[in-house]
């Protein structure tokens, strides 16, 4: 995995838990960033903005979810 996707990973982690914690519209990305001990302007080196990471967050739980439900049919 490259480091890139790695750190996508990490805020995609991240920004579910304060999602989950604070509500989308109380969580800020400075939050985020903070959270990850990384500035806002390298966060959005990798999201461009709110609603574009909060649709990623869906996918990528999505993706687990789904991955999860295939590894039980089996």
């Amino acid at each position: 995995m490259g480091k890139k996707r790695k750190k996508s990973e990490q805020i995609l982690e991240t920004s579910l838990i304060l999602f989950s914690k604070k509500g989308f519209y109380s969580t800020t990305i400075p939050d985020i960033a903070n959270a990850l001990d990384m500035s806002v302007g390298n966060l959005y080196n990798y999201f461009p903005s709110k609603d574009e990471l909060a649709k990623s967050v869906i996918r990528y739980s999505s993706d687990i979810l789904g991955e999860k439900i295939r590894e039980i049919n089996k």
